[in-house]
């Protein structure tokens, strides 16, 4: 009876202590945001712009991140002329690759989260081949393509408790 009664509050024990380990991390208090994008770049001599929505959501906690601790996670989504995944398709190439302006963007940054300071966008020309891709200027370039300008909306100011 001592053995089940001692399995029984082991259980009890860890079940609790692994069920509060988000509890301590602060939720925001803007859970949704949405961020117009705007890209001009060169194709064959012909100036395009490419703009679009970049939409963050609040998508509750993770148990664990990069760092082994719990964060909030978030979920983004995009609309107009961008992709999904912050891709704008250019064109293909002759020689069988694909080139299109990569937004590597994170919803952290945008949603004012504190621990994600760091992840300002960067928005760049990709050729990409199924073995190997390349983001070099002078490179992509030779394919007509050249990244002329970027704007973002300013990250919100956020509050998390």
């Amino acid at each position: 009876m001592k053995r089940i009664f001692s399995i029984l509050c082991l259980t009890l024990l860890l079940v609790g202590t692994l069920t509060s380990c988000g509890f301590n991390v602060p939720r925001p208090e803007i859970k949704e945001g949405k961020f117009n994008i705007s890209v001009t770049y060169e194709h064959n001599g012909e100036i395009k712009t490419a703009s679009g929505v970049y939409v963050c959501e609040y998508d509750g906690v993770i148990w664990y991140n990069i760092n082994g601790d719990p964060c909030v996670n978030w979920k983004e989504s995009f609309e107009g002329d961008i992709k999904e995944g912050g891709i704008i398709p250019i064109c293909n190439t002759d020689d069988g690759g694909e080139i299109f302006i990569s937004l590597l963007i994170h919803p952290e940054y945008f949603m004012g989260d504190p621990k994600c300071s760091d992840h300002t966008p960067i928005i760049r020309a990709e050729l990409f081949y199924s073995d190997e891709q390349i983001d070099d200027e002078e490179t992509i370039a030779g394919y007509g393509v050249k990244l002329i300008s970027y704007e973002y909306d300013e990250p919100i100011e956020n509050t998390f408790k």
